[in-house]
């Protein structure tokens, strides 16, 4: 019995030796490894603007009649321009309280935010939002669509870019070909998110007569978009 285990067990051994023997064979020589970028700046197509609205006061029914009026008229007024979509709207109540820590009223606030690829009908909306609502903040991205769209003109580009040096390499180092080994491609990009440009510096402050009198500046501006490789190759010389 002592004897049947120690076979059994010269025999596995032999069998580890064996594969570790094979994997030693198989380790490609000549391999390089490298990463190559390509990258596009493009316009920022998809802009959001967040409005509101807000009161104050000890009457909590009065309050919510009014801020309700004012966003159900905003809403109405946005509605007319089919270019501009509502994303979403939101009511906040607050207590305030006196400096002794009594219930002194309530604060009653409303959101609006709309979004739109034409940055003329938003800016129309705004104007007519003007003396409903006031402007919270300005933001700007690329939309899905057309970062998808780049994204996948990009992964051509860096992939001919990712052939074209494993070729400079392999003439340059006089081998006959190579084969590709791994690849991994990504998308070299911060968040996609929006990115706030325009936003009012005393916001508590603003009154919707001080944000129709201003001039609000609609320039989305631009984003970088970058696509990388990641690889190795195996330089083959027959």
């Amino acid at each position: 019995m002592k004897l049947k285990t120690l076979s059994l067990a010269l025999l596995a051994f032999s069998f580890v030796l064996s594969a570790r023997a094979d994997a030693d064979v198989a380790q490609p020589n000549n391999v390089i490894a490298f990463n190559v970028e390509a990258e596009r700046q493009i316009q920022r197509d998809l802009m959001q603007v967040n409005l509101f609205y807000q009161s104050e006061g000890k009457n909590l029914s009065g309050l919510n009649k009014t801020v309700n009026a004012r966003l159900n008229k905003a809403i109405d007024i946005a509605k007319q321009y089919p270019a501009v979509a509502i994303q979403g709207n939101a009511r906040n109540t607050m207590v305030q309280y006196d400096s002794k820590g009594k219930q002194s009223g309530w604060l009653v606030r409303v959101e609006l935010m709309l979004e739109s690829k034409d940055s003329q009908a938003l800016s129309d909306v705004i104007n007519a939002l003007d003396d409903t609502l006031a402007i919270e903040n300005i933001s700007a991205s690329v939309s899905d669509e057309k970062l998808t769209h780049v994204e996948n003109e990009l992964t051509q580009a860096v992939l001919e870019k990712f052939k074209n040096k494993a070729l400079l390499i392999q003439n340059t180092l006089q081998m006959k070909n190579y084969r590709v080994m791994d690849l991994n491609i990504s998308a070299a990009n911060e968040h996609n998110y929006m990115r706030v440009y325009y936003e009012p510096t005393a916001k508590s402050a603003l009154t919707l007569s001080e944000s129709a009198s201003n001039a609000v500046p609609l320039e989305s501006g631009k984003e970088t978009v970058r696509m990388r490789v990641e690889g190795r190759i195996e330089l083959l010389s027959d």
